[in-house]
């Protein structure tokens, strides 16, 4: 599902393309979606494992996942951890 949309995205060339309701040209688009690895797919998937809205489009909604996870993973990661941290002191035993 997540490789078949990206490359559908990539093949079809046009000069913008629309992502969460704003217009992203192209080239920019194809240099993110090649940027997904791995480690963006199974944040991807989890995310979606998580999701408990109703999605209208979920090929837009997806889209907009794989597009947006090289730049929210280490956010997500960060906030991750800052949870688990919280309230742990930081001085030795």
């Amino acid at each position: 599902m997540i490789v078949s949309l990206m490359a559908e995205t990539i093949a079809a060339k046009r000069e913008t393309v629309t992502i969460a309701k704003a217009e992203y040209p192209y080239p920019y688009v194809v240099n993110k979606l090649l940027r997904v690895g791995q480690n963006h797919v199974q944040y991807i998937l989890w995310c979606l494992s998580k999701q408990t809205g109703k999605i209208w489009n979920i090929k837009a909604y997806v889209l907009a996942c794989i597009f947006n996870a090289p730049t929210m993973i280490d956010a997500y990661y960060q906030a991750e951890v800052s949870h688990d941290m919280y309230g742990q002191s930081n001085t030795p035993v």
